[in-house]
């Protein structure tokens, strides 16, 4: 009898420590699930980000002749859309691909980039078709 009650507690003691364990293995189950969720999210952000479409090229731009040698620089990614007179501006600091120096003409005409407001805003006027001209 004395054995018999030994055997049953030991029994209950086996039971609980199996059903904490598989309760702790469940637990680990929803935190990798919760991670993956977090990484897909993530990625897919991500891809958001490397899928955003550059505006189209500029209609219409006039550049002074005092200006057409002015070197600038893009981003040569697949959004960007801007040109930079500084080559420590925040916004191209930013960017992950290669940074090309190039001509104002170029920039404009050849890669369609517009000005960058952070470091190029006085450049705005290019691209302004009622400004008067000298």
């Amino acid at each position: 009898m004395k054995n018999s009650l030994t055997l049953l507690k030991g029994l209950k003691l086996s039971t609980l420590v199996l059903f904490m364990g598989l309760t702790a293995a469940c637990q680990e189950t929803e935190n990798n699930t919760a991670n993956a969720t977090e990484e897909v999210a993530a990625t897919e952000e991500v891809a958001a980000a490397d899928t955003v479409a550059r505006r189209p090229p500029p209609e219409w731009h006039n550049i002074p002749p005092h200006m057409v040698g002015t070197r600038v620089y893009v981003c040569d990614d697949a959004s960007s859309d801007i040109f930079h007179v500084k080559y420590d501006c925040s916004v191209l600091q930013n960017c992950k691909s290669t940074k090309r120096n190039t001509t104002i003409v170029r920039a404009v005409e050849d890669h369609g980039r517009y000005n960058c407001e952070t470091c190029s805003a006085e450049f705005a006027s290019i691209f302004d078709d009622e400004s008067v001209r000298h």
